[in-house]
Parts: structure tokens; C-alpha cells; sequence
């Protein structure tokens, strides 16, 4: 096991995290300098330096140079942007020569859409204007939104309603929420008291002439749900009522109302490309419209702010604690590496890094932030990078060169690194094994994976390939057998030779793949039965009945049946019955497990040793050295120890598990570390 480390990786935000433009190579197409920024549209994106807005094109050049105090995306070839304080700034537009088009006059004004904009006076009330500035609908509505499709839901008092471009009621307010129409349909709300979650929702279709006269809508689909989405390519979800229960089922339904894709997610999004992102049990992936899951639950989350679905062919998610982006296959096209991404626009994404530096175990800065990225020490090195990657010592000296592509942790003495191709170096930085590999990880036991040609296999230090290319994926070796699939469907175990000495019998879940060995067993899926466990001669030792499975650890797994998790012993049999609805391994004697929206530390005989209290349920720690973070209420991130005191107040943005006296922290934007 590699030894755990002095010096700690972290993050200044306050000390230059910035955002630039990614192109679909992965390249900086405009190098990280902003504050904040906007999506390209119409050529243009705006950004944000210090306190003040301004606009680029796809070049980096400036159209506008910082000078506002808020601003807008190009919509229609007008940009909205306001100069002067929160209470008093005054909106106007610019055109794309970055001149004032519109004065400076209102106190909000929004995008151009359908020719015409929503803008609202120091009066409070809103009106729409033509692109002269005209007003072309008095200043009249407390509630607007954009035209869309020849409508725009608007409100005098209370409730909502929808205009037609000469201001004329055509469906008369009587909502209480309305959205914008898509695809011919728009989501409308009531106040349902009676209701789980107090609504209901419908979908009214444009009126014709008759119903316009008397301005009542035409019912596409009678409010029967809890809430519902827009239309995006004729499917929209919806949430449906569960019996007896205040919560509902996401589900997605077509133009008639009819449930087409039916309950089995925890959160879903609009279709894009074809596609629509869906969450279960803390993973991500990817359906089709028949629901198919073309890409499988493997994400940790989705894409910074709009991220969520396809865009130009890539959608963003997110893997571990960074974001890259994936094609429709669910290949990695740009690796997971950035601090926040967003979708692409125009060819071109935003994504955030930070500056990073080291702290030693007295919390002090022993290296400066000043790299875009950066991984952990290992073997007394740390992989950095400044535009390109090199290696830096415990005292922030580079030792190799800042000359890679990408490079990997040490592991074994070499570190996988690239120059066009991938190789392994060693710690004086030369190539041990010359580049030649599409791609490669660290050293395990001796052996490493390598791909060549599409397929993967394993060299040893030496460089020599041990076991030829040949496997469409692998895991590294674990007690001395690694998990191969040689043609992405049926996995089997292969041992140093490359020899298959466990046959490919056993498949993919929704969930996952195959398990290296942990403690003598692994985790395996098998068609149509579930998950269970094998020994190391491939014998089923816990019998394949289980939806999901965690590894053992300290005897102990966590494994779930019919939608709740309990532990089994390496004999199947319940240790503890299964009544939870999330469970974490074994930790120092204490495990994390929830029950509706309380959470409590358990022993191994069940016993809850800390009391129940609120926490996040996605992201609860487990005890490392003593203490384990836990997130209470909306007060933040803080630690108790083994009795349930918190010996650390909740307070912070974002926390990690304690290793070796320090734990990984942020609040306020920064990043840095804290001792016990």
C-alpha cells in the first residue's frame, strides 16, 4: 500500500481560481483569466474580471472591455447590460459593435425573443419593448416571462395568464405559475391544498380564435401531476402522485398525458440529441426515448449549471470530484479534470481551475499556489500542471520538467506520463518505457495496463508486454488477479500470465462492473440472478440475489435487496438486517447509515452508537483517524468524534477525511487545511 503523505494538495480560490474556454480537443481555446463567464451565443460570450462585466469573441479579443455591472448573453443581436449599484442601475442594450443600441433606462430587462423583450421600470412593473426601444406593450405586469411560440405568460396581480404580442389577454390570468410554451404545450399550476406538495399541474395548448375571444385556455393535458417539465423533442417528465405519500415518481410522459417511460429514477432531465440524463442511487447515466439505458449509471453528478443534457454532440459530468466530458457512447472525450465545466456553445465550453499549493501538517504553505492542476504526493514527488505537466519535490522545486501532455502519480518508481503517446518515467524524469500506448495507468503488483490498438494488456517494468494486447477493459491486479473482459460484455479473472483462470461468465449491472478482490472475494454480477460473490478459484460463496454490492471490508459488506441495504458476513448471512436506505463500509469499528432523512453511526451488532441527527445523505463521511464529517442542517460541514460530540462546529463549504493529523477544507471559497 503506498504510504500516505506529509505534504497535502489544495486549493486558494481567493488566490486565482479562473475560468476559460475549452475547445473539443480538450485545449485551452482562451487560457484561464476570468472571474466568472457566460456561453458563447451569437458569436460572443460575456466576462466577468474583478467586479465588471464584459464581452469576448471566440478569438479571446475584447468587443467590450470591462465596464458594467451586470450583463446578459447576445439574444437576436442585442445584449442587455447595466451600469450603476444593485438598487439604482440602470439596464440598457448593446449591439455587436458594443455600442449602447437601447439607453440606459430600466430597472431589469431581459433577453430579446420573438422581437421583443421583457423590461420592467423603476415602477416595479413590466412591459415589452421592439428592438428600437419602442415600447410596443405598456408597463403594466408584476409577473412576466419571454415570448415563446407567439405567447408570453404575464400576471397583473396574483395569478398568471398569457399575452399575444400586442399585449392582448389570450388566455386570462387565473394560474398560479405558468411556464413557457414548447413544442405547442405549456406548464400551468394550481394551488391544490388537498394535494401531496400542495399543486397541481397541467399542460394548456394554444387557444383558437373562440377561446381567445372569451380568453380560456385549451387543455392539452388536464392538471393531474405534481409538477411537470417542458416539452423538449415531444416528451416532457412529470412527477406523478404516490398513494398515501407526499413525495411522487419522476416519469415522462408524451403529448396526450400518457406515461411513456415509467417510475424508476430518483431525478431526471429534458431529452437533448436524443438523449435525457437520469439519476438512481447517487449514479448518473444516460436513456434514450425508450427508455433504454444507453449510457449506464457510472456519474457522480452532471455538468456545472447547464450541463445537464447533450450539447453539440457532449454532455458534461462529473466523476470522483472533477468534470469532463463525455460523446454519446460514454467515452471520456476531454478527462475528468476540472474544478467546474460547463456545456459547449458554439464549439467551445467553460470550464474552472484553480490555483494549487501545499500545506504541511502545521497548516503553512510550504507551496505557493501557483499550478492549474495538480495530484497528491507520492514517492516524495507530486505531478503539477502549468500548461503542461511536470513534477515537483516537498519544497515546491521542480525536478522534471513541465513538459507533458498529462502525467500520473509515481507507483512502483515510475509514473505514467504523455508526450503524443503514452510511457513511464522514472523519478529523474527519463523514459524508462518510450511512449507507444494510446493509453496507461500506475503500476500494480508488478504490472501495469497499457492500450494499444483499441485493446488493453499489461508491461512490466521493464517495458515488456507481458500480457499481449487483447481486452476490451481491465482493472488493475488485486491479489494477484485482475477482472478482464475481452469483448466488453463477459468478464472473467486473468493471473499474471494472462491466462483465464476464472472463465467470462459474469456481466455488467446497471451499476457496475465486475470487483477487483478485496479480502479474498469479489464482487460479481450474474445475468438475470444479480450480484453476489466469488472466491479466487471462482466459486460462488454469496449467492448472485443482491441489486447492488459494496467491497468487504473488515469482514463486513454493505449489500442492497429490494430497495434497502443491510451487511452480510463472507457466508451471506445478514449481519444486519437490511432496513436502511443508504449504508457506508465499516469504518474504525462505525458505519454510516440512513433511514428516511435521519442518519446515525451504527457498530457492527447494529447498536446505534451516535444518535440519529439531520445530515446530507449524499456525501456523509466515514470516521478516518478518529473523526468523520458530518453536514448538519444548512450550517455546513463540520466533525464529531466516536461519541457523537462535534469537536469541530459545522461551518465549512467543503471537507474531507482526516489523513495523517489533516483534513481538506473550504469555506468562503477557499480551500486550504486544518489539523485536529
Amino acid at each position: 500500500m503506498k504510504k500516505l503523505l506529509l505534504l497535502l494538495f489544495i486549493s486558494l480560490g481567493l488566490l486565482g481560481g479562473k475560468w476559460g474556454y475549452l475547445d473539443k480537443s480538450g485545449g485551452w481555446a482562451i487560457e484561464p483569466q476570468f472571474d466568472d463567464v457566460g456561453s458563447f451565443s451569437e458569436g460572443f460570450a460575456w466576462v466577468k474580471i474583478g467586479d465588471k462585466y464584459g464581452y469576448i469573441d471566440k478569438s479571446g479579443d475584447w468587443l467590450c472591455e470591462p465596464q458594467f455591472d451586470a450583463a446578459e448573453s447576445f439574444s437576436e443581436g442585442l445584449a442587455a447590460v447595466k451600469i450603476g449599484n444593485r438598487e439604482r442601475g440602470k439596464w440598457g442594450y448593446i449591439d455587436k459593435t458594443g455600442k449602447i443600441l437601447i439607453k440606459l433606462q430600466f430597472s431589469r430587462a431581459c433577453i430579446f425573443s420573438e422581437g421583443l423583450a421583457a423590461v420592467v421600470g423603476f415602477n416595479s412593473k413590466c412591459g415589452y419593448i421592439d428592438k428600437t426601444g419602442k415600447w410596443v406593450i405598456k408597463s403594466q405586469h408584476i409577473h412576466y416571462r419571454n415570448f415563446s411560440e407567439g405567447l408570453a405568460a404575464a400576471g397583473k396581480k396574483d395569478n398568471w395568464g398569457y399575452i399575444d404580442r400586442k399585449g392582448k389577454w389570450v388566455v386570462r390570468p387565473r394560474f398560479d405559475y405558468a411556464h413557457d410554451f414548447s413544442e405547442g404545450l405549456a406548464t400551468v399550476g394550481f394551488k391544490a391544498p388537498g394535494a401531496p406538495g400542495g399543486y397541481r399541474c397541467g399542460y394548456v395548448g394554444k387557444p383558437g380564435w373562440l377561446r381567445r375571444l372569451f380568453r380560456i385556455c385549451k387543455w392539452g393535458i388536464k392538471p393531474r401531476f405534481m409538477q411537470g417539465g417542458n416539452f423538449s423533442e415531444d416528451l416532457a417528465w412529470a412527477v406523478v402522485e404516490k398513494r398515501g405519500m407526499m413525495t411522487g415518481d419522476e416519469v415522462y410522459i408524451d403529448k396526450t398525458g400518457k406515461v411513456v417511460i415509467g417510475p424508476q429514477f430518483d431525478d431526471v432531465g429534458d431529452f437533448s440529441e436524443g438523449l435525457a440524463a437520469v439519476n438512481k442511487d447517487r449514479k448518473s447515466g444516460f436513456i434514450d426515448k425508450s427508455g433504454k439505458m444507453v449510457i449506464e449509471l457510472q456519474f457522480d453528478s452532471f455538468g456545472f449549471e447547464s450541463a445537464w443534457s447533450f450539447s453539440e454532440g457532449l454532455a458534461c459530468v462529473q466523476k470522483g470530484r472533477k468534470f469532463g466530458y463525455i460523446d454519446k457512447n460514454g467515452s471520456w472525450v476531454i478527462e475528468p479534470q476540472f474544478e467546474k465545466a460547463k456545456g459547449f456553445s458554439g464549439g467551445l465550453a467553460a470550464a474552472w481551475v484553480g490555483e494549487w499549493g501545499y500545506v504541511n501538517k502545521k497548516g503553512k504553505v510550504v507551496v505557493k499556489p501557483q499550478f492549474d492542476m495538480g495530484e497528491s504526493f507520492s514517492e516524495g514527488l507530486a505531478a503539477v500542471r502549468k500548461g503542461r505537466w511536470g513534477y515537483i519535490n516537498k519544497t515546491g522545486k521542480i525536478v522534471i520538467p513541465m513538459k507533458f501532455e498529462r502525467a500520473g502519480s509515481f507507483s512502483e518508481g515510475l509514473a505514467a506520463a504523455r508526450i503524443e503517446k503514452w510511457g513511464f518515467i522514472d523519478k529523474t524524469g527519463k523514459w524508462v518505457i518510450e511512449p507507444q500506448f494510446e493509453s496507461a495507468r500506475f503500476f500494480s503488483e508488478g504490472l501495469a495496463e497499457v492500450k494499444i490498438d483499441g485493446k488493453w494488456g499489461y508491461v512490466n517494468r521493464k517495458g515488456e508486454m507481458v500480457i499481449k494486447p487483447q481486452f476490451e477493459k481491465v482493472l488493475c491486479f488485486s491479489d494477484e488477479l485482475a477482472a478482464a473482459t475481452i469483448d466488453g460484455i463477459w468478464w472473467g479473472y486473468i493471473d499474471k500470465t494472462g491466462t483465464m483462470v476464472i472463465d467470462p461468465e459474469f456481466n455488467k449491472n446497471t451499476y457496475e462492473n465486475p470487483g477487483s478482490f478485496s479480502e479474498g472475494l469479489a464482487a460479481v454480477y450474474i445475468s438475470g440472478k444479480g450480484m453476489g460473490y466469488i472466491d479466487k478459484t471462482g466459486k460462488v460463496v454469496v449467492e448472485p440475489k443482491f441489486s447492488r454490492v459494496n467491497d468487504f471490508s473488515g469482514g463486513v459488506a454493505a449489500v442492497c435487496t429490494g430497495n434497502r441495504w443491510g451487511y452480510i458476513d463472507k457466508t451471506g448471512e445478514w449481519v444486519l438486517e437490511p432496513l436502511y436506505n443508504h449504508t457506508r463500509n465499516f469504518s474504525e469499528g462505525l458505519a454510516w447509515v440512513s433511514v428516511g432523512y435521519k442518519a446515525a453511526y451504527i457498530n457492527k451488532t447494529g447498536k446505534t452508537v451516535i444518535k440519529p441527527f439531520d445530515v446530507d445523505i449524499s456525501t456523509a463521511g466515514n470516521f478516518s483517524e478518529g473523526l468523520a464529517a458530518v453536514k448538519i442542517d444548512r450550517k455546513g460541514w463540520g466533525y464529531i468524534n466516536k461519541s457523537g460530540k462535534l469537536v469541530i462546529e459545522p461551518q465549512f463549504d467543503y471537507v474531507g477525511d482526516f489523513s495523517e493529523g489533516l483534513a481538506l477544507i473550504s469555506r468562503n471559497r477557499w480551500k486550504g487545511r486544518i489539523s485536529q
